[in-house]
């Protein structure tokens, strides 16, 4: 089981989600969804196999 990781943001999950699905560039786009996802409760372990 992955550990919970506590991120303290400037953005709501919807902003951070409108940010990520914005992005043109593929690396910086997956640095949002990384954010996004920790964000709205998945574990890092979680979020990083999503991204993948």
């Amino acid at each position: 089981m992955g550990r919970k990781l506590q991120i303290k943001s400037h953005y709501s999950v919807e902003e951070l989600k409108a940010r990520y699905r914005a992005c043109h560039d593929p690396v910086e786009a997956r640095r949002w969804q990384l954010i996004w996802l920790v964000t709205a409760g998945k574990t890092l372990t979680a979020a990083a196999e999503a991204i993948l």
